[in-house]
């Protein structure tokens, strides 16, 4: 099923959060019921909005039914009115009207939470009721500011993941023991780093904090131990411990998208490839519509040399979402690799064109044009890059794909060297990128992936 945010009526301006917020927490409640699949936030938020149609939504999202939800405010009381819709006809299968202040917003989702479960005949564990009645804060303002941190994050963007923190830190003024706010600041923490922005040495420090507290607080969340094996994984490099902790969450909740994909990548850094497979695979069945994982996929296939496969699957992506820089910096890469340097070239230049930063991915570009014979652009593309870290920090590794394509082993292998110092190499990317490739027979590269892999 997919509940889709929920149409805030006379919200007024600042509280686009609330009706998505109301979403994203049923959302969290019901994915820890195990009998059916309750797609993420991330999916429905698209269908933010009074025009939105939830059948056509139901319908597009593949889902079987769809949650539809109106929000209604009026001084201190909300009444919150659901319909949950059969998507093939259309028949209503529930629906139900609640009223409460609006300081007691947590009985309102209680309410439509159990109700719902039972319409649907479902029979819960004990656990799984305990779940669906949990609360992590009592204080509404701090929840308020909790659902705005959820929103922001979800947008997967640089200043998403910057607006998440100064909520999620507002929540944590709030209530110092609010176990997911700590959770919320961790994800973000750790993804800012994945977006050129502090080096690992300034947030990898924060995410840890965060995540620990969060983990002090209740060690039964399925996200916090998430986030902690993508630290251990991608900062760390600790990997027998980022296994437990992907393995832990899985196990507290086996709806989590996220915490599949990012096992995935460890499988595959650990050469595992078809459990790495088997685990994206699960989270396409998750998140169908997912831009990440549609994304992840076509990595996945990227770095097993599977290039058709990846462009395949890439363009589908871009199709579903033109603006995502991710899926065309990919789609670049698989390109490049069949020969294709005219398409690689328009790839990389959308991904310049789509960066809100100003940097776009130069390394990519002048790694082609390296490979393609044209040096002097892409010597220009490594003075752009080394000019672009006085203004935003730019991961060492960038530098290095491009002299590796000038075939240059020295200055590549001596900037690999500063990225491995600071903690800017991604284990998947250094073991399976066929860009490094020339490097592989050389033992000072030997050496450096048997230092971070302790092999």
């Amino acid at each position: 099923m997919a509940v889709l945010p929920f149409k805030s009526l006379g919200a007024g301006a600042g509280e686009d959060f609330a009706g998505p917020g109301m979403a994203d927490a049923l959302i969290t409640k019901l994915s820890n019921v195990k009998n059916f699949n309750v797609l993420p936030t991330s999916a429905v938020l698209k269908y933010a909005g009074p025009e939105s149609d939830p059948l056509a939504a139901g319908r597009a999202l593949g889902v079987d039914s769809v949650l539809d939800g109106r929000m209604q405010r009026a001084g201190e009381r909300i009444r919150v009115t659901v319909q949950l819709l059969r998507t093939g006809d259309g028949a209503p299968l529930w629906a139900g009207q609640f009223d409460e202040n609006f300081t007691n917003v947590f009985a309102v989702q209680d309410s439509i939470s159990d109700q719902l479960t039972r319409a649907l005949t479902l029979r819960l564990s004990g656990e799984e009721r305990g779940q669906l009645q949990k609360h992590y804060t009592e204080n509404a303002d701090a929840y308020q500011a909790y659902l705005k941190g959820r929103y922001f994050w979800n947008k997967r963007t640089t200043e998403g993941f910057k607006k998440g923190i100064e909520n999620f830190r507002q929540a944590i003024a709030q209530d110092p023991n609010y176990a997911l706010a700590y959770a919320g600041l961790a994800d973000c923490y750790a993804r800012l780093n994945e977006r050129g922005l502090p080096p690992a040495q300034d947030t990898a420090p924060r995410a840890k904090a965060a995540v620990a507290k969060a983990l002090a607080l209740d060690d039964s969340l399925a996200e916090a131990h998430a986030t902690l094996g993508f630290i251990k994984f991608r900062f760390d490099w600790d990997f027998p411990g980022a296994g437990r902790e992907y393995e832990r969450a899985i196990r507290l909740n086996p709806n989590y998208a996220i915490a599949h994909q990012w096992y995935a990548f460890y499988l595959l850094a650990m050469d595992r490839q078809p459990e790495a497979l088997e685990q994206l695979e699960r989270a396409r069945e998750l998140d169908p519509v997912s831009l990440n994982v549609g994304s992840g996929l076509g990595s996945y296939f990227y770095f097993t040399r599977q290039y058709d496969r990846a462009v395949e699957l890439l363009q589908k992506t871009v199709e579903m979402e033109p603006g995502f820089a991710e899926a065309h910096w990919t789609l670049g890469l698989a390109y490049e690799q069949k020969g294709l340097s005219r398409q690689a070239a328009d790839e990389f230049k959308k991904v310049q064109d789509l960066s809100v930063n100003g940097g776009g991915d130069g390394a990519t570009l002048g790694h082609l044009y390296a490979v393609t014979g044209k040096t002097t652009e892409a010597r220009k593309s490594i003075a752009g890059l080394r000019e672009l870290s006085k203004r935003r920090y730019v991961s060492p590794y960038e530098v290095a794909v491009i002299y590796a394509g000038l075939g240059e082993k020295e200055q590549s292998l001596a900037w690999l060297e500063k990225a491995y110092d600071e903690r800017s190499v991604r284990p998947v990317w250094l073991k399976f990128d066929p860009r490094l490739d020339g490097l592989r027979a050389d033992s000072r590269f030997t050496d450096l992936m048997r230092r971070i892999f302790h092999a």
